[in-house]
């Protein structure tokens, strides 16, 4: 086997798409034209790459088998040669479209005709990335149907004439994929954007933020510029409720996460205004090619914790009622109980007296015994 087909083969059979190597495909078919020395077949013919010489013979070989179309083209923008390739993905056969103008497969691009636009493509940029990407563009099947396609174009001579060499792709598939990203991104972004809870995508090696959504944003009271500058220290109270550091001690939430589970916790974080919010937060690891990312789901449960506390209390109550104690005592359990539901809050009550004429102060378990005897009048 010819060293060259080898190599290239080798390549195919590494890459995961099977792809032949475009650039070493179109310097082997320009190398091949120069060294052609019969003419090629003309209109009516095969049309497809014949050369007596070994180096011919195997650009053949390869044209024949390479998932690509190649097209060569005179400087007059006719077509003189198509591969097997070429023919399937415009349905025509060689002999229909040898002579013709290449408009009949690949339409001008713009006002520009196509024997400028391919001295544009071929012209080298002194970049190797730049000379050998591809230029998209539009094709025509014979049905009519346009779909898009990638173009690769080398220039080379034969007989003292300019030709062109256009390797032509199928973007087709390609296009759907990026489509159906793209979609597939804004959805999850409307998801996100609208989801009841707040929503933080943490880089676990910056300690920060990658991302908020807009509740995120509300609940901490912070701009999203403010929040994606900060981490999970930022918008967390020194302590947790039952006394420990919020950060100092291994909790292993983040490893979890990292590894693949999906912790549920409680925690305390710092709302709008600086005051303790009670949330729950669930975690989980987000794809990412090169960064350790987990998305955090933090809802407030405020509500929850203070429906939670109501119902520990009425039962409470009710029990000191069924033990007959002292109204008043029930009445400082029910104050006390109260204020534990609303941080910040100081409770008392008032009874009418027997003649119903004034109020009495009951209970105030937290207010000073001054202000208490002030707002009783005595």
């Amino acid at each position: 086997m010819h060293e060259l087909l080898k190599k290239q083969l080798e390549l195919a059979g590494d890459n995961e798409a099977g792809d032949l190597h475009v650039a070493e495909l179109l310097r082997l078919v320009s190398r091949s034209y120069s060294k052609l020395s019969h003419p090629m077949p003309g209109a009516g013919q095969s049309g497809v790459f014949r050369a007596p010489s070994a180096e011919s013979s195997l650009a053949s070989l390869i044209l024949d088998h390479v998932k690509d179309a190649i097209l060569t083209v005179d400087s007059w923008g006719l077509i003189e040669s198509i591969n097997p390739t070429c023919e399937r993905l415009f349905g025509y056969r060689s002999e229909e479209v040898v002579g013709r103008s290449l408009d009949l497969l690949l339409p001008s691009p713009g006002q520009r005709k196509w024997v400028e636009y391919l001295e544009t493509l071929a012209a080298p940029l002194g970049d190797t990335h730049a000379d050998l990407a591809a230029h998209e563009g539009q094709a025509r099947h014979r049905n009519g149907g346009e779909f898009p396609v990638e173009l690769a174009v080398s220039a080379s001579q034969f007989r003292a004439r300019d030709i062109y060499v256009v390797c032509v792709r199928d973007a087709t598939e390609r296009k759907h994929a990026e489509r159906a990203l793209r979609e597939s991104e804004a959805r999850n972004k409307t998801l996100v954007d609208h989801a009841p809870e707040a929503i933080v995508v943490f880089d676990v090696d910056s300690e920060r933020f990658a991302d908020v959504n807009e509740n995120a944003v509300r609940l901490f009271g912070m701009s999203r510029e403010e929040l994606l500058a900060a981490g999970p220290r930022e918008i967390s109270p020194r302590h947790q409720p039952d006394g420990t550091l919020s950060f100092g001690m291994a909790r292993g939430y983040i490893a979890a996460a990292l590894n693949g589970e999906f912790p549920v916790f409680e925690w305390h974080h710092i709302g709008a205004g600086g005051h303790e919010i009670p949330c729950e937060v669930r975690l989980a690891r987000l794809p990412s090619s090169n960064r350790r990312l987990v998305r955090g789901s933090v809802t407030d449960i405020s509500e929850r914790k203070r429906a939670e506390l109501r119902a520990d209390i009425e039962k409470e109550i009710l029990e000191l009622i069924a033990e007959n104690v002292a109204l008043s005592r029930i009445l400082d359990h029910l104050n006390l109980g109260f204020e534990k539901a609303y941080p910040g809050a100081r409770c008392s009550v008032y009874l009418v007296d027997d003649d119903k004429r004034c109020l009495r102060l009951m209970s105030a378990p937290s207010l000073p015994q001054s202000l208490a005897q002030y707002l009783d009048g005595s």
